[in-house]
């Protein structure tokens, strides 16, 4: 169990999920003109940045995105 806790509970501990094969964060983007997206990528934001530019290149009215960011957690019993 990480010791960076998100919250504590009296029983429970809310904290980054960090076992193996959990990426850090999960970066996406849709085009709000036309909903096409990005796809997902672990860990590294820069493709879904890339990505967000070379969609506008190709289409130059398309300038607003939802960005999403995924992230794991867990919930453990609270150590004391």
């Amino acid at each position: 169990m990480s010791t960076d806790a998100i919250i504590k509970g009296a029983e429970w501990v809310l904290s980054p999920e960090s076992g193996e094969g959990a990426p850090q964060a999960i970066y996406g983007v849709e085009c709000m003109t036309c909903a096409q997206s990005s796809g997902l990528v672990d860990d590294d934001p820069r493709p879904v940045e890339v990505w967000t530019i070379n969609h506008t290149r190709a289409e130059p009215t398309h300038r607003q995105f939802l960005v999403t960011t995924q992230k794991h957690w867990r919930v453990d019993p609270n150590p004391g």
